[in-house]
């Protein structure tokens, strides 16, 4: 049986165990400074527990994923692997809009 770590370098196509703890440390600081931001949003844009709920799904889709993404590259970038997570958020947008695939 492979070990965990073998399979995310594989997946992930990269050599070093420190890369994959880097990389998901990035991901870890990247959900939490997202959620921080976007209370922030939250409060700005006036949107409360009595603000409709499909109107705080809406807000949280508009803006956390956007940001989440923005956020990622950033962290990627200050980390030292921008390559992989620009190459993530590009794979990941193209799931979610199938006109930003590559012919």
């Amino acid at each position: 049986m492979r070990k965990p770590l073998d399979r995310l370098k594989k997946r992930w196509k990269v050599k070093q165990n420190w890369e994959i703890g880097i990389i998901l440390i990035v991901f870890a600081v990247t959900g939490s400074s997202t959620m921080y931001l976007y209370g922030f949003i939250k409060g700005w844009m006036d949107i409360s527990a009595e603000t409709p709920w499909w109107l705080r799904t809406i807000a949280f889709v508009f803006i956390a994923l956007p940001l989440y993404n923005l956020l990622l590259i950033f962290w990627g970038i200050l980390m030292g692997q921008g390559a992989f997570f620009l190459l993530f958020v590009r794979k990941f947008m193209s799931k979610i809009f199938p006109f930003l695939r590559k012919p």
